[in-house]
C-alpha cells in the first residue's frame, strides 16, 4: 500500500464513508479510490483535487504525499532542469508543451514554478507538465516530480 493510498484510507474512514461513498461524493469510480488506496495506481492530480474537498484536507498535503511536491513547494530546480536540458527560453518551452501536448502553459506559469511558487497552480497544469515529460497513471513514482531526469 502506498503512502498516500493509506493516507486516503485513514481518511476516508474517519469520516465513515465506504469507498462507494466516496466515490459518489467525489465523482470518482469507487474502482479508482480501490486502486489508490491498495497502492495499485497513484493518482493524478485531478483525482487528488476532487478527493480533498470531499475529504477536507488541502489539495497541498496531498500532491506532497502522492509525490508531485516536495516540502510545500514545487520543486524549482525540476523547472530549471527541463529549461537547461531542452536548451529553451520559457517562450520556446511553452511553444513546445502546446505541441507535444496540445495544452496550453504560458511562459509566466513556467517561471512561477520555477520560482517554487505551487500554491497557484493547477491540477490540469500540473498533468499538463507531467504529460509533457511523459508521466502517466500507470507510473508507479512521477519522474518529473521526484527528480529521475533520465527520460528527459
Amino acid at each position: 500500500m502506498s503512502c498516500i493510498g493509506e493516507y486516503i484510507e485513514t481518511l476516508r474512514q474517519s469520516k465513515g464513508y465506504s469507498q462507494r461513498k466516496l466515490g459518489y461524493l467525489s465523482g470518482i469510480s469507487n474502482a479508482t479510490i480501490n486502486r489508490i488506496e491498495n497502492g495499485i495506481s497513484n493518482p493524478d492530480p485531478s483525482t487528488l483535487s476532487k478527493l480533498s474537498f470531499t475529504l477536507g484536507v488541502s489539495y497541498e498535503e496531498l500532491l506532497k504525499l502522492a509525490g508531485y511536491l516536495s516540502t510545500g513547494k514545487f520543486i524549482a530546480s525540476n523547472m530549471r532542469l527541463i529549461k537547461e536540458k531542452c536548451g529553451m527560453t520559457y517562450d520556446e518551452l511553452s511553444k513546445d508543451i502546446k505541441k507535444v501536448t496540445g495544452k496550453d502553459i504560458t511562459p509566466q506559469i513556467l517561471k512561477t514554478l520555477e520560482n517554487g511558487e505551487a500554491e497557484n497552480i493547477t491540477p490540469a497544469q500540473v498533468d499538463i507538465i507531467a504529460k509533457y515529460k511523459g508521466i502517466n497513471e500507470a507510473t508507479e513514482k512521477p519522474m518529473f516530480f521526484s527528480g529521475d531526469f533520465s527520460r528527459i
